[in-house]
């Protein structure tokens, strides 16, 4: 399913505020058709559309790392936000994504979802929703059909369309000088060649991303102090307990020294009430 994606020149900015142009274009679902067809017609008939429990998540893998506070380690800092004028200078973006899967006596069959959202007077929508069936019968190993994925490693295979389909929504969606607003990690295992590409791209075009993180088992800031090690769970336990509603972290630095490209630097963040997220960066 494709939504027709509004080209936010000068021009259609000033229609769109004067209610000229329709925010989103016809639901064209001839693609989604056209590939359940080509799966059913070549690797399964047997598909069970009660949703599977499948979560496809983005593994963090730290090897030969190096980790600094930037900042006081013992303060908790306010958040102050204010009215800057920001949105009148920089296009912001928000990205999410989800997935379901249905399973299959031939594989399963995964639905991939990929949101980019502009914030506007109104919102303006790119929203991407493709089937993929992913298998492990080998007369598909080599075929070219792309909705049709022969793999040995499903987990591997899922997670691989998940980060193709979220760098390529990005990249064609968000417009030169806009800040962008991504769910997920910057760096994380085989994602990580792709995210940091995705960034470069992004910044060549006066973009700056920020990468927000919901849930994770890192272990970065604690294991660098004994009694947090002792203490903590994770570091989402550490910033759950220590943040105040309305309150970040220090800033912390990651090195990779192996491959400096995946470095980063990140801050925990409690903007309201409940679990706080992580933000991160290059």
């Amino acid at each position: 399913m494709f939504l027709n994606y509004v080209d936010l020149t000068r021009k259609t900015r000033q229609a769109l505020r004067q209610g000229c142009v329709p925010l989103l274009g016809k639901m064209d679902l001839s693609r989604v058709k056209i590939r359940l067809d080509n799966i059913r017609k070549k690797a399964t008939k047997s598909v069970s559309f009660e949703p599977s429990d499948v979560p496809i998540k983005m593994q963090e893998y730290y090897l030969s790392s190096t980790m600094s506070c930037l900042e006081d380690m013992s303060v908790s800092y306010p958040l102050t936000p204010s009215e800057n004028g920001l949105m009148d200078q920089l296009n912001i973006y928000g990205y999410d994504e989800s997935t379901q899967d249905y399973r299959a006596l031939e594989g399963d069959l995964m639905f991939c979802s990929s949101s980019v959202i502009k914030i506007e007077d109104k919102y303006v929508f790119n929203l991407a929703v493709l089937p993929y069936f992913v298998t492990s019968m080998k007369k598909f190993k080599g075929k070219p059909d792309e909705e049709i994925r022969f793999t040995e490693n499903p987990t591997k295979e899922r997670n691989m369309i998940l980060v193709k389909s979220k760098t390529e929504a990005i990249l064609e969606s968000a417009e030169p000088d806009s800040i962008v607003l991504i769910d997920g990690p910057l760096v994380g295992g085989m994602a990580s060649s792709y995210m940091i590409k995705m960034d470069d791209a992004l910044r060549k075009k006066d973009c700056i991303p920020l990468y927000f993180v919901k849930n994770s088992d890192s272990r970065l800031v604690v294991e660098n102090d004994r009694e947090f090690a002792r203490e903590f769970n994770s570091d989402f336990h550490w910033a759950a307990h220590r943040l105040k509603d309305g309150s970040r972290s220090p800033f912390f630095k990651y090195t990779d020294r192996h491959n400096p490209r995946n470095s980063k630097v990140f801050t925990y963040v409690k903007a309201l009430g409940g679990f706080p997220e992580r933000v991160e960066m290059p």
